[in-house]
């Protein structure tokens, strides 16, 4: 796998316009299996090489890989792909922005209005996306109405500190710090961190009703064939 990778890379333009994406859809236990939910069978690596970015930063030491190397959910592989390629987020993602924080000359790219505006489109489409779902799927109304209401009330918090950054510097980003961008965007995640929570309690429940019905006639139909062909 080292060599196949390393021939692509190989063969990417040497500019800093492709980036280079390894990924797994699951992992594999010991025993070979891959549909429990262990963290062998859940967890899988994410390469990322950008060519022609410049001189990478080594990572290898424990204090920078706490603060280079994050987990990803699968869920987040859209925003940031979609990101990557300019184009807009899908409808139904619910994913998380990503910053890789891939390195030019040793240094990290700067947080600047950029990666604000970025987490604020994924923000609002997450909302949106959430909204028109719960409105329309069969599940509780008053629980997911209370959910919709903090959902929006964290989306504001997050909005209220982006503009208070854009009053602050009179719509100039690029003059504020780092840190200050940072909140921001971590202001936003609070809203993905919150909806990605709700949507795994409320959108993947099993009714019960559905659950004995199809039970029911899993087991009627064999019974019914052995019945038509012993008569």
């Amino acid at each position: 796998m080292d060599d196949i990778a390393a021939k692509i890379i190989d063969h990417l333009p040497d500019d800093g316009s492709s980036v280079f994406m390894l990924m797994g859809d699951h992992g594999m236990s010991d025993t070979g299996d891959h549909g429990g939910a262990t963290s062998q069978e859940t967890d899988t690596p994410l390469f990322v090489y950008k060519k022609g970015a410049g001189s990478v930063e080594d990572v290898s030491s424990v204090g920078d890989r706490g603060r280079a190397v994050e987990e990803i959910d699968q869920l987040d592989m859209a925003p940031l792909l979609a990101r990557i390629l300019n184009v807009p987020i899908p409808y139904t993602s619910i994913g998380t922005y990503i910053d890789l924080n891939l390195h030019t000359d040793k240094l990290p790219i700067n947080c600047d209005k950029t990666a604000l505006r970025d987490v604020l489109t994924n923000a609002l489409q997450v909302v949106r996306y959430w909204d028109a779902y719960s409105k329309s799927a069969p599940l509780n109304k008053d629980s997911i109405g209370k959910v919709t209401r903090d959902v929006k009330r964290i989306l504001k918090i997050a909005l209220d500190k982006h503009t208070a950054l854009f009053q602050l510097y009179k719509e100039d980003l690029q003059e504020m710090s780092n840190q200050e961008c940072e909140q921001g965007i971590l202001a936003y995640k609070e809203v993905f961190i919150f909806i990605k929570q709700h949507a795994r309690e409320t959108w993947t429940t099993f009714n019960n009703t559905f659950m004995i019905v199809g039970i029911q006639t899993h087991a009627y139909i064999p019974i019914h064939i052995y019945s038509y062909m012993c008569s």
